[in-house]
């Protein structure tokens, strides 16, 4: 978590990894950015996106 005094702006990023065999992971991962409004924070932005990896060895 992350806040900025200047914008008035708090951000989150949570990331979930799953390593389903050696070499081999996703990771799924939560962007969010909430503005500072008088009473409580506003949703802004979200975004959300999956990636992949895998290694190779030889």
């Amino acid at each position: 978590m992350q806040h900025d005094s200047y914008t008035d702006t708090v951000g989150l990023y949570s990331r979930f990894r799953w390593e389903w065999s050696p070499g081999k992971e996703m990771f799924l991962v939560l962007r969010q950015g909430y503005r500072d409004k008088m009473g409580g924070f506003d949703l802004e932005t979200e975004r959300y996106s999956i990636k992949l990896s895998s290694s190779f060895r030889f």
